[in-house]
């Protein structure tokens, strides 16, 4: 079991981009999508039956979407932290910014901080490289 990855040659933003223009990005490469039923499939073999499975899914997806609306991190045991974020741009004055929010506010996320037992698992299996550049 691997995590692979290629690299692709990107411009870049960083402080040398006068010296070097574009540098190399790792990207994944991933294979298969597994899907939410393959996984009920798999859970039910432990001897849950796949109902209740998608009841306890259905409900977590309630519990997440409620509590982080209301501002709040989610941990979910060792898979790890779940937590909103928002991308923006600048604002010269705080002023500027409160009455013209969506010219500022770029995007929202919910982002997954993964727990530093399920982390270093994923650090572990990253050792294939796809090389080609697009």
């Amino acid at each position: 079991m691997s995590v692979k990855y290629r690299l692709v040659k990107r411009m870049n933003l960083g402080k040398d981009q006068e010296e070097n223009p574009e540098k190399l990005y790792a990207q994944a490469v991933y294979s298969d999508l597994v899907g939410f039923e393959e996984l009920l499939g798999e859970i039910s073999e432990a001897g849950i039956p796949s109902n209740q499975v998608k009841g306890v899914a259905d409900r977590m997806n309630h519990l997440f979407k409620k509590h982080l609306a209301a501002g709040r991190r989610v941990q979910f045991g060792e898979f790890g932290n779940f937590r909103y974020g928002v991308g923006s741009t600048g604002a010269v004055t705080e002023e500027g910014y409160l009455y013209n929010r969506k010219v500022y506010i770029k995007n929202f996320a919910v982002n997954l901080f993964l727990h530093k037992n399920f982390n270093t698992f994923v650090e572990n299996h990253i050792y294939s490289v796809n090389h080609y550049l697009l």
